[in-house]
């Protein structure tokens, strides 16, 4: 490849009203074809992973809600019991002496104002009031999205959704019903989080590196949601404010730092980008000739009638039904049930997300070279990856809940290969699908694939709290059963009706004055 400089009226004749930074870099005289550009190192690869930390700070915020619900009432903080086994004629006591000979004071554990009397039930719709915002959320983040553009919508929706983080330390003290109020509005944030984050991304990554790239995106879910357990076995044993409220500090600093990382480093075309070299746009561009900023007109009407939308709706209900299961109801299995500790609770529940890193890299590698060596059509492999996210892991989930209670390891091991096939396997299904499917329309396609999908994690928990009321194994199985007869149904439907064909009204929008 020669290099040559470019003049004025060649850059606007090639590039149009566009303005490309990085060098000017010619392609061969024989073919105008762009040569390939390896996905390591690239800009591409650095959008998507600033991409997945912002979408890992957002499921993080998802995750505070079961993890920090666990943390903030007395009757489940490990430390509480052990202050309140005093003999009933003690005096009460302002501190207390530890076995080592150091002190520490009594508020810090049981009567004090960091800590409340929440019962089940009050906790069940604590964590309804999230998902609620977020689920009427959906179709407005779709319209914001082709409205705002993605890369807008993520800082505003961020620097709400941080400020609710700050307000969740104080907020509670004033009951559970102003803490709801303030869970509500950080679900309608965080709702248009992934909708535009998935139209920007969609946009930087060709075809043949979809599942490579949609998987390390869509590695936020798991990532964001094993760092929250990750901070709660830490602050679980903080004895300062209750802990808990270094969940929310934690978060705080991460979004924060992340939110500058996108507005610096990303845009929402790659041609739009000062710092990306042209010839890594000219790659993407050969798959993406018709990216533009102006507002257009979504054909909402066509997006809605076509079968594989509901195909990836379908996926996307049963990956939503886990995970947020495993993370707002789950974990009070482990500890009623299995009886185990609150750290853990978090350490179990946390494991496969924090190995998903390797074990999506392993699937994304093994699913793409599939695909490119046409050893299995590409819409297969998305099926396939499905099957093994859902229907399988929602197997080894149920067979762990089935076995006796003294079977912790055998229970714990099969519970964490559950989570480690989900989070594997499902950037490879629905997130690389949609990629492929409507690559323009991505934002639009998953706010309709969000807005059935979400029924699912706002009903369960209440279910789910309504189904256990006496913690017994009997009524957790149940509830495991119900959850694996969703995945097997959903997965059913996502193999029937899915397609990878570019959908015909994916460049049909027409532009708004």
């Amino acid at each position: 490849m020669s290099c040559c400089t470019w003049s004025t009226t060649e850059k606007q004749s090639l590039l149009g009203n566009h303005s490309y930074g990085g060098d000017y870099v010619q392609t061969d005289k024989e073919s105008d074809e762009p040569k390939y550009q390896p996905i390591c190192p690239s800009y591409r690869l650095l959008v998507c992973t600033i991409a997945f930390g912002v979408g890992c700070c957002g499921f993080g915020s998802q995750a505070l809600v079961g993890a920090s619900l666990l943390l903030m009432t007395r009757q489940n903080n490990d430390v509480s019991v052990h202050a309140t086994r005093l003999p009933s004629n003690t005096q009460p006591l302002s501190e207390i002496q530890s076995t080592n000979g150091s002190t520490f004071s009594t508020s810090l554990y049981d009567e004090d104002e960091w800590h409340y009397d929440w019962d089940k039930s009050t906790k069940g719709w604590l964590a309804s009031s999230y998902f609620a915002g977020y689920y009427l959320m959906q179709i407005p983040a779709g319209w914001l999205t082709g409205r705002c553009g993605g890369y807008r919508l993520i800082l505003t929706s961020g620097a709400v959704n941080v400020l609710c983080q700050a307000l969740s330390v104080w907020i509670p003290r004033y009951g559970p019903h102003a803490f709801a109020a303030l869970l509500f509005v950080s679900g309608l944030a965080n709702a248009c989080t992934f909708p535009a984050l998935f139209a920007v991304t969609a946009k930087w990554c060709p075809p043949n590196e979809s599942s490579r790239l949609m998987t390390l995106v869509n590695l936020g879910d798991g990532i964001g949601i094993g760092i929250v357990y990750l901070i709660s076995m830490g602050t679980s044993r903080i004895q300062l404010i209750g802990g808990w409220p270094f969940n929310f500090i934690s978060i705080i600093g991460m979004q924060t730092t992340f939110l500058l990382l996108w507005a610096t480093l990303v845009s929402n075309l790659p041609e739009d980008n000062k710092f990306v070299k042209r010839s890594e746009v000219n790659y993407i561009k050969k798959y993406f000739p018709n990216t533009t900023n102006q507002r257009k007109r979504i054909p909402w009407r066509k997006i809605l009638t076509y079968p594989p939308v509901y195909a990836i709706a379908a996926s996307l209900y049963g990956a939503d039904f886990i995970i947020y299961s495993m993370v707002t109801t789950f974990p009070e299995y482990l500890a009623s049930v299995r009886h185990m500790s609150t750290s853990l609770t978090s350490m179990l529940s946390g494991l496969p997300c924090l190995l998903c890193p390797i074990t999506s890299y392993l699937a994304s590698q093994i699913v793409d070279t599939l695909g490119e060596k046409r050893i299995v059509a590409t819409i297969t492999t998305r099926k396939i990856s499905d099957v093994i996210a859902k229907p399988v892991a929602g197997l080894f989930l149920l067979i762990s809940s089935l076995l006796p209670e003294d079977y912790v390891v055998s229970s714990s091991v099969l519970y964490a290969t559950s989570g480690i096939l989900l989070f594997a396997f499902q950037g490879c299904s629905w997130p690389a699908n949609m990629a492929e499917m409507a690559p323009y329309h991505a934002g639009e396609v998953f706010v309709i694939a969000q807005a059935v999908s979400m029924t699912g994690p706002f009903m369960a928990p209440p279910i789910f709290a309504a189904l256990t009321l006496h913690n017994s194994a009997g009524e957790w199985q149940l509830c495991f059963g119900i959850t694996f007869a969703v995945l097997v149904l959903t997965s059913l439907l996502y193999v029937t009706f899915a397609s990878s064909k570019k959908a015909d009204w994916d460049e049909e929008s027409t532009e708004l004055n």
